[in-house]
């Protein structure tokens, strides 16, 4: 995982203004009209055509990748418009913008779903007797004094998934190669207080540690092994900076596991 930064002035014109606003007044009510199953369940109806509008700038904003596992999505598979916090829970949130990413349906179908772990007790939400349409979530085009507000909002909760566009995920992880399995692990930094439940809930909710996941970061990481370490030999000159362009590229935040390669450019070093 790396920090992602939404491009507000790309944000499509349904998700400000005064179509924002209409999407709100459906949405409650629709919540207003939903009543508990026999286990309890609210069995909320979405419109999904709407948040489907929001897809093609969250994947640029990703470069095309899971903003989760960080694989190369957009070339293999659809995607998912992933909801940060579930909207089976937060249904306030199911049209806010600032609540998307782009995730592939691996990480959030298989591994995420509805889970959403606090270290607090969970936001409850709006009261639906006195909420109005405009109080669920945030324009994304108010200005940063009220998104600053909305994610305050949220504090309480102690989040333990850090949302890739809020928080630099990269500081709370390790990363260790395995040559006999071929595989490359991702570990909590020991040497951040916060990594332990944040590893944990990664690891509960994402699944990056897959096997099939660690065996195409090892295909990832050993072409960039190799690359660094001829960044240090005695190499012609075209062909140095043609390995040093490489680990450069590789590094990018464009790159596939770029937040892998970014820790290993640290520590791979001659022998």
């Amino acid at each position: 995982m790396i920090r992602l930064q939404r491009n507000r002035k790309a944000v499509p014109a349904e998700y400000h203004g005064s179509i924002r606003l209409a999407r709100e007044r459906e949405l409650i009510e629709m919540a207003r009209l939903v009543q508990p199953d026999s286990k309890g369940k609210m069995n909320y109806i979405f419109n999904s055509k709407y948040w489907k509008k929001a897809k093609p700038q969250l994947i640029k904003e990703s470069f095309g990748k899971c903003a989760y596992c960080e694989a190369p999505t957009n070339a293999v598979a659809h995607g998912d418009v992933e909801h940060f916090r579930p909207k089976s829970v937060y249904w306030w949130l199911a049209y806010c913008y600032d609540n998307y990413l782009y995730s592939c349906q691996i990480c959030n179908q298989k591994h995420k779903g509805n889970k959403f772990p606090v270290g607090a007790s969970p936001w409850t939400g709006p009261d639906l007797l006195q909420v109005k349409e405009g109080e669920l979530g945030v324009d994304p085009l108010a200005g940063q004094a009220l998104l600053d507000e909305f994610q305050a909002a949220f504090a309480s909760e102690q989040a333990e998934l850090p949302n890739p566009y809020d928080t630099d995920p990269e500081p709370f992880f390790i990363w260790k190669a395995d040559d006999v399995l071929g595989e490359v692990d991702i570990l909590p930094n020991p040497n951040h207080p916060s990594a332990g439940p944040v590893f944990k809930a990664i690891k509960d909710c994402y699944g990056l540690q897959r096997k099939e996941l660690a065996a195409l970061r090892y295909q990832v990481y050993k072409i960039f092994e190799v690359s660094k370490l001829a960044t240090y030999a005695q190499l012609p000159q075209p062909l140095a900076a043609g390995f040093a362009l490489q680990v450069q590229r590789m590094k990018d935040a464009s790159a596939p596991f770029a937040g892998m390669i970014r820790y290993f450019d640290t520590i791979i070093k001659p022998s």
